[in-house]
């Protein structure tokens, strides 16, 4: 079986305070409660750090510090 380059997801990027880029697969659902996911990860007081929340349930998806 092939797969076509249409199989895979685009990615969504923002950028960081810390020049860094943060990229999520469009489409991705949040664990927890299955809401869309968004690329707006929430940079922490140190600008290096960043955490991805759920919209809709608060749970926190990815944290780096």
């Amino acid at each position: 079986m092939t797969r076509n380059s249409s199989d895979f997801n685009r990615l969504s990027a923002s950028p960081l305070p810390s020049g860094h880029v943060f990229y999520l697969a469009d489409g991705t659902r949040c664990p927890f409660c299955q809401e869309l996911l968004r690329c707006d990860p929430e940079p922490l007081e140190d600008g290096a750090s960043f955490t991805l929340d759920c919209p809709a349930c608060f749970s926190t998806i990815v944290r780096s510090e």
